[in-house]
């Protein structure tokens, strides 16, 4: 692990120091503070013994890498052009105007580890450790039943937005799906959402099956393949680039910590190579990004890499600033009430029709101008949807706060996750991304995120499990 972050930071001051000798200017201001914000981030892994590539901390930095520096290195050199550039990122201010947000999630980031660095309590307690056992009767009877409820939620899904199956084609094949432009009107059929996101659960746990088993069973990897298609195809066809990518990165991490945490290189640059393409690939037919062209020939092939490093999702600087700036000039603070949508987000619209939206779509429309529901949302991240509700005081002890918390997570399941399989599962489903989740997205959106993936997760796993309990003293 520290020889990978070591390598990581080393190869980010050098292209620092190489982008000083072409702008200087702009290198000390935008570069530099970007790079901190990895070393501040990385210096719990420099310190501690820690082994595990894909726990919530390590995969937090590879992100910050992608969508702080390497998106820093993007804006100061204008690529993949200058537009592009202006539109999404700036609006049209000077690039200097990131150095407040730089500065403002700097300070964050220090804040944040130093909740990290506290340490749970060394106390000696008896603890009740649950030795699992699947049940295979029970994984062939799930597998069959999250196969067929997620394919006929998926057939209903694709019916309400094109009519059926049938009428699949290269212009209706991959496009957001529920737009309105009236909000009464607006339909993101969520419980046909969950439904079909069954099948995703229902890979990975038998996809963790055949891999912990001594002996491979072709039907479990029949059905893990059938459930894997369902949610590959509701991914593409919503244009949900983040849902393919994890439905990718999971059965590898998985893979990873079922097997003692040994790591293939052939297997990590498939997988890495395979995501990228993926990425790219749904971009190719989203309208209206700049990035439509994305090409897969060897003449532009650093284009391929573009869909992952030029957007304004996830960890973003200029989305801070923008979103920030926003609503020191039009909102007042909201004292935690933008956390009520935790609650509404259960009320289904059809009861509510004039329930608000959510912090994302709001955001979307208020500050990037987007005018239709169900696309266009932006997630503020972390230190925006604070400051809104609290001020800086509130992104300080706010990101304080989440650092004890990701650390108490990060313990929790990776100390008792190595005793059953069901902990490493939840974990690797629910909580490994979660700093990239609260820190790209929102507090609100990240906890509905793990409630909907939880709730049926934990019942299929209690169903197919069989328990035996020992007191262990940690």
């Amino acid at each position: 692990m520290k020889k990978l972050i070591i390598g990581l930071l080393f190869f980010s001051f050098s292209l620092f120091i190489i982008s000083t000798a072409y702008n200087a200017q702009l290198s000390f201001h935008l570069l530099l503070p970007s790079f901190l914000i990895i070393l501040v981030a990385s210096l719990p892994l420099l310190i501690n013994n820690e082994t595990n590539l894909f726990s919530p901390l390590p995969y937090l930095v590879y992100w910050i890498f992608l969508t702080v520096f390497m998106r820093m290195i993007y804006i100061v050199y204008d690529y993949p052009d200058k537009s592009f550039i202006q539109t999404i990122f700036l609006q049209y201010n000077e690039k200097l105007y990131l150095v407040k947000p730089l500065i403002i999630i700097l300070i964050s980031m220090i804040s944040f580890i130093f909740g990290y660095f506290i340490k749970p309590s060394d106390r000696k307690i008896i603890t009740t450790i649950t030795y699992q056992y699947w049940n295979k009767t029970k994984i062939y009877t799930s597998g069959i039943l999250l196969s067929v409820v997620s394919f006929f939620a998926l057939s209903k899904f694709v019916s309400q937005n094109i009519g059926g199956i049938l009428f699949l084609a290269a212009s209706n094949i991959s496009s957001y799906r529920g737009v309105s432009e009236n909000i009464v009107d607006y339909s993101a059929s969520g419980l046909l959402r969950i439904l079909v996101m069954l099948a995703e659960i229902g890979f990975i746990i038998l996809f963790s099956y055949n891999i912990s088993a001594p002996k491979k069973d072709k039907l479990i990897y029949v059905l893990a393949f059938f459930n894997f298609l369902i949610a590959f195809f509701f991914y593409f066809f919503t244009q949900s680039r983040a849902g393919l990518l994890f439905l990718i990165i999971k059965p590898f991490v998985l893979n990873y910590l079922l097997k003692g945490q040994k790591l293939k290189i052939g297997k990590t640059v498939i997988t890495l190579l395979a995501s990228i393409v993926l990425f790219s690939f749904i971009t190719s037919f989203r309208t209206g990004v700049g990035l439509e062209s994305a090409s897969f020939s060897i003449k532009g092939i650093q284009r391929v890499f573009d869909p992952l490093i030029a957007n304004n999702g996830g960890f973003d600087v200029s989305k801070t600033g923008l979103i920030i700036d926003y609503i020191d000039n039009n909102e007042q603070k909201q004292i935690g009430k933008s956390f009520l949508w935790i609650i509404t987000s259960f009320i289904p619209r059809s009861i509510w029709p004039d329930k608000p939206v959510n912090i994302d779509t709001y955001f979307g429309m208020k500050v990037y101008g987007a005018t239709t529901y169900g696309t266009g949302a932006v997630p503020p991240g972390v230190f925006a949807e604070l400051y809104w509700n609290f001020g800086y005081l509130g992104i300080f002890f706010g990101c304080f706060a989440f650092g004890v918390v990701l650390r108490w997570l990060s313990n929790r399941f990776l100390i008792y996750g190595s005793k059953n399989i069901n902990s490493l599962i939840i974990y690797v489903v629910c909580f490994m991304p979660l700093g990239v989740s609260i820190f790209g997205s929102s507090i609100s959106s990240a906890i509905i995120g793990i409630i909907y993936k939880l709730f049926p997760l934990a019942i299929i796993l209690w169903y197919i499990t069989e328990q035996k309990k020992i007191d262990y003293i940690q």
